[in-house]
């Protein structure tokens, strides 16, 4: 689904072209425009060149998308986004919309960033189930979530195992939300009761909240600082709850695995190899049937059975099945199919076991290389034509070191040495912007940007620059007073490319990008 998106001089909108899926729309759309709903956009609905387009307001908020690319989701984030969703869809119920036209796609939710409420977009006609919606929205969630937090990684798994159950019913995943805050603000209490009181809580005890009560808080004294702290039993609790398995962090945390799915090519033989097998082994019954019954394999006399007889029979029969079953079970004969697979991976290890050997440099065998006293203690386990072979590898391998005196130089280092600023046309009044990393956020909110420009005109979450191959681009987030581009406005989320010179604004404030 496209969305365009349209300022006028006080708002910004996030436009969609009106579906003609559903009977319900009139209904849905004037009961929308009507009423400020909280939780869901405001919408109008508006007719340009016979095509009908839906207008939502968007002025002063920004997608969730682009909230947590540089920064992870902490648990207070996960709560209020989690929610504020589940609190517009019982909404719907109240205002009888239907649930399965809210759209849960990152890109469609809205964060204001002033009051942290969450905004969904309703689309009359989307008919998307909303339970797929918000599992896929978990599976979201988990590569945004801050690992090294406990709070929300247990939050987001234990939801994501809800909405995975058959037939599970929305009221559980906020059951299970509120049970998570209450347990927060439980142990919010006891741990500033604790300090208070200038004790130590032992940690591990705080775990057992989550399905024992508060009660098992134990108050540890001063004197026992010197020891050492477990490690949470996170594993324990989540395998209860048929969570994926969990792997130790370099923090001693106990982190899910990420589950990802695919599909997987397996070759198998049809029904109709088994089929036409069981069909020959019962023509070979029936032909020794043949052979008893008319008296084939007997004597000239017909009293008794001859035996060379017997086995010329059944060595025929083996022949014919033998190549009868050859031809059956041919590989050629076999069925290819892709079936679903599931396979669990560590979100944390950005590299596989194999690709971190193939980026380990090559290194001659260290016991080459160490000290003659430890050398010759090493040689004595070689015969003398080992230690000459291996001598010989060794003085090759030097030789081809000494021999390259241009090496290779990773690309990386060499991007590392190309810097880009953003100059600054009146460069009394601002400083220039180093652009150290891509994507590079520019706005005023502190946290959450790579460049904090505190001045008035420019928005919380302005623009970003992004860098695809050797080519950069612009993108506008919504920003009140807009980007610009050598004086041309850039449309909101839509990236467009800028070249080394260009003027870049940020409302009136003018920059020049360079490379050096």
């Amino acid at each position: 689904m496209n969305a365009e998106y349209r300022k006028d001089l006080h708002h910004k909108y996030m436009v969609l072209q009106q579906s003609k899926d559903s009977e319900t729309q009139p209904y849905c759309i004037k009961m929308l425009s009507k009423n400020n709903m909280e939780g869901l956009l405001m919408l109008e609905l508006r007719c340009i060149d016979n095509h009908n387009f839906i207008y939502y307001d968007i002025t002063a908020k920004q997608s969730l998308n682009q909230l947590f690319v540089k920064n992870n989701m902490n648990a207070y984030d996960a709560r209020n986004l989690l929610l504020g969703i589940m609190n517009a869809i019982e909404l719907t119920y109240e205002y009888l919309l239907n649930e399965d036209d809210i759209i849960l796609s990152s890109e469609f939710i809205y964060v204001d960033l002033v009051t942290n409420k969450i905004s969904l977009c309703y689309y009359p006609g989307y008919q998307q189930d909303i339970k797929n919606q918000m599992s896929q929205l978990l599976e979201y969630l988990m590569n945004r979530i801050d690992y090294n937090d406990k709070e929300v990684v247990m939050l987001v798994y234990n939801l994501y195992a809800i909405s995975k159950e058959e037939g599970y019913a929305f009221y559980e995943l906020k059951n299970q939300l509120k049970s998570d805050l209450t347990t927060y603000i439980e142990e919010t209490s006891y741990l500033q009761e604790a300090s208070a009181k200038n004790t130590k809580v032992d940690k591990n005890s705080l775990v057992s909240m989550h399905q024992e009560g508060p009660n098992n808080i134990k108050v540890l004294d001063n004197d026992t600082s010197t020891k050492k702290d477990k490690r949470p039993p996170i594993n324990r609790l989540m395998n209860k709850n048929n969570m994926p398995p969990c792997t130790d962090n370099e923090h001693g945390l106990g982190v899910m695995k990420e589950m990802v799915t695919g599909e997987k090519e397996i070759s198998y033989y049809p029904i109709k190899t088994y089929l036409l097998s069981a069909a020959g082994a019962l023509f070979g019954i029936i032909l020794i049937f043949i052979g008893f019954t008319s008296k084939i394999i007997y004597h000239s006399m017909g009293s008794h059975i001859d035996v060379s007889k017997l086995c010329a029979l059944l060595l025929i029969i083996c022949c014919i099945e033998s190549y009868f079953m050859k031809i059956i079970w041919d590989k050629k004969n076999k069925i290819t199919k892709l079936v679903p697979m599931e396979e669990y991976i560590n979100p944390l290890e950005d590299t596989a076991p194999e690709e971190e050997a193939l980026e380990k440099p090559i290194t001659t065998d260290k016991r080459l290389h160490i000290k003659d006293e430890e050398e010759v203690y090493h040689q004595d386990f070689y015969s003398a034509e080992q230690r000459k072979q291996k001598n010989k590898k060794a003085q090759y391998n030097q030789n081809q070191f000494e021999e390259d005196d241009n090496p290779t130089c990773l690309l990386s280092e060499i991007n590392q040495r190309i810097q880009y600023f953003l100059k600054p046309v009146e460069e009394t009044t601002y400083d220039a912007i180093h652009i150290t990393e891509f994507p590079f956020f520019i706005g005023k909110l502190k946290q959450n940007v790579d460049y904090c420009l505190e001045k008035e005109v420019v928005s919380r979450y302005h623009a970003k620059l992004t860098m695809e191959g050797d080519r950069f681009y612009l993108t506008d987030l919504n920003s009140t007073n807009g980007t610009f581009i050598n004086k041309e406005s850039v449309p909101t989320y839509q990236p467009i490319e800028v070249k080394e010179g260009d003027e870049i604004a940020f409302a009136n404030i003018k920059y020049r990008f360079e490379i050096q």
